[in-house]
């Protein structure tokens, strides 16, 4: 996880410097659907993943509860996934969420914000692509793809050579790259980031991947339940059952 033992949490408890706040809120930085049945194997530090993407329309809905990964469904609860494309255990998080994304199809609202960590080299730079393919509907193709491509940007050589790669990920899940390029500097995706990353310094989220529910933390979640089963429905099962419990659901 992103964090160290000195969590954004416990940061906020002990009263963070003003400073620290400021740098990390703000700091710089087609196809309407995503049907994927195909698996794509990644190495991750304890194993290797399979993601077997569940088939799940891009809803192309961003409200001020993030972007939504099912159907709208007015005073419904929603439960959010906060996240950080360059962290491994977000990766397997994203797989198990969007199974229970399905799951919970007309029960909860099921949304994602981004909360790249301060430390991360690239964290703000993926959250950024990722937004800037959300334009163009394409926010979940491009997170799945920056998801299973980790090991290969994530050591980027430098800021060019990192734009190269997303450009060529850009451009195959279909996106206008020209566009997607220009977006990725436009000060309307840098607010987006701000407004979901301050949402998360406000809630005191304390790690990626982490949970909130009717934007209350998940204290409870045991996130090596989610991360040990991710390739079967196990892990998605037990979120659905925490997310409807947390909602007063069950």
């Amino acid at each position: 996880m992103t964090q160290s033992p000195m969590t954004r949490r416990t940061l906020f408890a002990l009263g963070a410097p003003a400073a620290l706040v400021a740098f990390v809120a703000c700091s710089k930085s087609s196809s309407g659907t995503s049907n994927s049945t195909t698996s794509k194997s990644v190495s991750t530090p304890d194993n290797v993943v399979s993601f077997n993407w569940p088939e799940i329309t891009e809803t192309k809905l961003r409200d001020d509860t993030g972007y939504h990964l099912n159907k709208l469904v007015d005073g419904a609860p929603t439960v959010t996934l906060y996240t950080d494309y360059e962290v491994f255990e977000c990766a397997k998080a994203e797989l198990a969420y969007e199974k229970a994304a399905k799951d919970l199809e007309g029960t909860m609202n099921v949304t994602v914000r981004h909360d790249p960590s301060p430390n991360g080299v690239y964290a703000r730079d993926s959250a950024t692509a990722v937004l800037a393919a959300e334009v163009q509907g394409k926010h979940l193709a491009m997170a799945r793809k920056l998801y299973e491509t980790q090991e290969e940007w994530r050591i980027a050589a430098n800021a060019e050579d990192l734009r190269v790669k997303f450009k060529g990920y850009a451009k195959e899940i279909g996106l206008d790259v020209d566009k997607f390029d220009k977006t990725m500097d436009d000060n309307s995706i840098a607010d987006l980031l701000y407004t979901d990353q301050k949402h998360a310094w406000d809630l005191r989220v304390g790690y990626t991947p982490d949970f909130t529910v009717n934007d209350k933390v998940l204290e409870n979640i045991d996130i090596n339940k989610v991360l040990k089963n991710v390739e079967s429905s196990t892990s998605a099962e037990y979120l659905v059952k925490e997310f409807k419990k947390a909602a007063g659901l069950s």
